[in-house]
């Protein structure tokens, strides 16, 4: 086909024969990776909630917040107040989280040019706590080597949370929606 359209050079060249056994392969160039994780502490005053205004504005069901573990600091911690928190929990432990304003963005930015105190969008772990966010992917544990056969890449926890309600896959562990944090996936991440 390639050579009727004219576009020969686009023809794979054979690098090795028929049937023969690749012995070794890296994505990674054996590069070493440092894929430890640090326990990360939640906002202090945290404290898991099942029922949320905000969540359930942006579509949360019963079922996603027993799924997905969400909290707040119910005005314990001023540095959180109005904020919803998600733990990233990767092999059972901890390693960050996001902490999403409840306000939209139009009334952050409203809020900030009227005020000196700013309001920030996601007052997210950091680096500095233990973990980048580049080794970070939320709903991993939901991944089970011997019985997963598709990871879905996507960009953030509600992008997860809204693919596993649409698809019902809340006790499907074939198919598992995953959260890197990002439009890029960084090779720690592709690692894991």
């Amino acid at each position: 086909t390639l050579k009727l359209i004219g576009h020969e050079e686009l023809i794979p060249e054979e690098t090795m024969e028929m049937g023969q056994v690749l012995s070794s392969f890296s994505l990674f160039d054996d590069e070493e990776f440092d894929d430890e994780l640090e326990v990360v502490e939640l906002p202090e005053y945290y404290k898991r909630t099942y029922k949320n205004r905000y969540l359930k504005s942006r579509g949360w069901t019963v079922d996603d917040l027993e799924y997905f573990p969400a909290g707040t600091t119910r005005g314990m911690n001023w540095k959180f107040d109005d904020y919803v928190i998600f733990p990233v929990i990767m092999e059972q432990k901890v390693v960050g989280y996001v902490s999403r304003h409840t306000w939209s963005k139009k009334e952050i930015d409203d809020y900030n040019s009227r005020h000196r105190r700013k309001i920030r969008r996601y007052n997210n772990s950091t680096e500095d706590m233990g973990n980048g966010f580049g080794k970070l992917l939320y709903n991993y544990d939901a991944i089970i080597p011997t019985k997963t056969d598709t990871v879905v890449l996507c960009e953030g926890i509600f992008d997860v949370v809204g693919l596993v309600r649409g698809m019902d896959l809340y006790d499907n562990s074939r198919i598992v929606p995953v959260a890197t944090f990002g439009k890029k996936i960084s090779e720690e991440q592709m690692f894991m």
